[in-house]
């Protein structure tokens, strides 16, 4: 059974098991300076308002994080992360929706992000769920757009 949820204070012993058990490749995708994982703890601890996070909890367990960043913008900035044991159980898509449904109810015109050129499986969830890549950004990965306004 999927949940998803807004973290709180009291996630925050799952969001560092999750952190810690990221495997090398997911950490080189989500969090290889760490500032994913800090921007998620000081969420969870009250410090950021313009942001929110979401976790993904699959049969109790958090399976994946999203992050919303920017909310006080008409075009948000998300990242998006699903365990390595969790993943091929449309988790992302099901993130990718909320963030959808979120964007929109408060007012947002679309989503940005980025993705590393490498990792083929986000690259090929994005373009499905509407995603349209704009080019390259500075550090050479993939810039994406999802629009719900013509500007």
């Amino acid at each position: 059974m999927l949940k998803i949820k807004r973290i709180t204070g009291y996630d925050k012993k799952a969001i560092d098991e999750f952190f810690s058990g990221m495997d090398a490749e997911t950490k080189l995708f989500f969090n290889q300076t760490g500032k994913s994982y800090r921007r998620v703890m000081s969420f969870a601890d009250g410090e950021i308002s313009d942001n929110v996070v979401f976790a993904a909890e699959y049969n109790g367990s958090l399976a994946g994080l999203l992050v919303i960043c920017g909310c006080d913008r008409s075009i948000v900035w998300i990242s998006l992360c699903v365990g390595e044991e969790f993943r091929r159980k449309r988790i992302g898509t099901a993130l990718l929706r909320y963030a959808d449904k979120f964007v929109l109810k408060n007012g947002g015109g679309g989503i940005l992000l980025s993705v590393n050129k490498k990792n083929i499986p986000a690259i090929l969830l994005y373009e499905k769920n509407g995603y349209i890549r704009l080019g390259e950004g500075n550090g050479g990965e993939y810039v994406y757009v999802k629009s719900y306004r013509v500007y």
